[in-house]
């Protein structure tokens, strides 16, 4: 797509308005002992409606950070939205419940976004 100025449109603003249904998320806990001798853990947000699905995985460095998320509850994802609405939604929702008073690092809010 191209704007009438001629500049590109954004990957974002082409899906931007497009309809997104989430049923109740589900979270995937992965663990792999790395050869610097610390194990290292990710957590895969799954994404289902509609009979599709999508996940994103937050690659947050702390362990710890991984295992608050494990012990919250559910976001409360679930509902109809365009792309745009649910990524405001976003916004409101805080990505580190139980995690006492912040993640272990500042950039972990970008990996977990």
């Amino acid at each position: 797509m191209i704007r009438p100025q001629g500049t590109p449109v954004s990957l974002y603003e082409q899906v931007a308005d497009l309809p997104l249904m989430i049923e109740p998320e589900r979270r995937e806990r992965r663990e792999r002992d790395t050869s610097s001798g610390f194990t290292r853990v990710t957590t895969t947000f799954v994404l289902e409606g509609e009979g599709e699905t999508g996940r994103g995985e937050d690659v947050s460095y702390d362990t710890e950070d991984h295992d608050a998320l494990a012990e919250s509850s559910e976001f409360g994802f679930a509902g109809e939205y365009t792309f745009a609405e649910f990524s405001d939604a976003l916004d409101d929702i805080d990505l580190f419940p139980r995690t006492e008073p912040e993640p272990e690092r500042d950039s972990s809010y970008h990996y977990r976004r």
